[in-house]
């Protein structure tokens, strides 16, 4: 009976030790996922930042760029008014020209038969 007492003891130690060790790799499991969990919630906060930043830098280029966009445009209306301007003038002063050419003609032709 004593044996019996002695085998279960030790079987009951071996399942302690066995506990143990089996409770040691879990704790070590555990720890190595908090690690691996804080890796990742930094990983996870630096992506969010570079977000953000890149957010805040596509808003700012954008806003340059419609501002460039609305600089060009003004310049391209007033440039058309100019031209606009210049096309009106042109035409002016080919009919100017044509009256004189006329006049000039008409003129010549009065000389020719006063003469």
């Amino acid at each position: 009976q004593l044996t019996t007492i002695e085998e279960n003891m030790a079987a009951a130690q071996h399942d302690a030790a066995a506990l143990e060790r089996e409770q040691s790799r879990l704790k070590q499991q555990v720890e190595m996922m908090e690690a691996e969990k804080a890796n990742l919630e930094k990983k996870v906060e630096e992506v969010e930042k570079a977000r953000v930043s890149n957010q805040a830098l596509m808003a700012t280029e954008v806003k340059r760029l419609t501002g460039q966009v609305v600089g060009k445009t003004e310049e391209n209306s007033q440039l058309l008014q100019q031209l606009t301007a210049v096309e009106d003038n042109l035409a002016a002063k080919e009919r100017d020209t044509t009256a004189l050419e006329r006049e000039q003609s008409r003129l010549k032709q009065q000389v020719e038969m006063m003469e």
